[in-house]
């Protein structure tokens, strides 16, 4: 925990996503989610897929499920493959009314298909943390 405060007090990419995964991994969401809000402020996709998980797991808040599904549109759109597979599935139960149920099944099936190629191409891809 300690090595990753410090590279990310210095500005690592890398160990900012490391320590929100490390707090996320003991539950400690608060400041979870504090280290993904500042990926997100910093155009860091992994970051808005994982804050996106942050606020799907507090759905008592007014507001978080949408909070949610605008994070994952954004890492979706940035080629996020599990924020797409997040996102589909969020669509197909009708959180953004009952039209998108058919781009969150399109999506549910073209989410797998362009991990792969990201994989073959980049197995270590941020898209794929």
């Amino acid at each position: 925990e300690m090595l990753y405060k410090q590279a990310y007090a210095l500005g690592s990419h890398i160990a900012m996503f490391n320590l929100g995964a490390y707090y996320f991994n003991r539950k400690n969401f608060a400041m979870a989610e504090e280290v993904f809000r500042d990926g997100v402020s910093r155009g860091d996709t992994p970051s808005m897929y994982h804050l996106a998980r942050i606020y799907l797991l507090d759905r008592t808040t007014p507001g978080n499920v949408e909070k949610a599904r605008e994070l994952l549109e954004r890492a979706a759109l940035s080629g996020h493959i599990f924020a797409k597979k997040r996102l589909a599935l969020l669509l197909m139960r009708g959180h953004a009314g009952w039209r998108s149920k058919m781009r969150g099944l399109r999506m549910f099936f073209q989410a797998p298909i362009e991990g792969c190629k990201i994989v073959s191409r980049d197995p270590t891809s941020p898209l794929l943390r």
